[in-house]
């Protein structure tokens, strides 16, 4: 679950621990709409991070990849 996300980057709860330089792939579904959503492929790497039950991560991204409208 995202908890904030700008042009650069994405705080999220991640299921897992990473480490920081870790490089992750995401997919990001934005819910535009009732009957359709948007999905953007990235990749990124992780520059901080906080333990706990939650897994708190920051990624920066690299480039946003093409999007998908489903």
């Amino acid at each position: 679950m995202s908890l904030n996300i700008s042009t650069s980057g994405i705080l999220l709860e991640a299921r897992r621990a990473y480490d920081v330089g870790d490089r992750v792939e995401l997919e990001i579904s934005f819910l535009g709409h009732p009957d359709r959503s948007t999905i953007i492929g990235t990749f990124g790497h992780v520059v901080r991070k906080r333990g706990g039950p939650t897994h708190d991560t920051a990624v920066q991204f690299e480039a946003l990849g093409p999007f998908f409208q489903i």
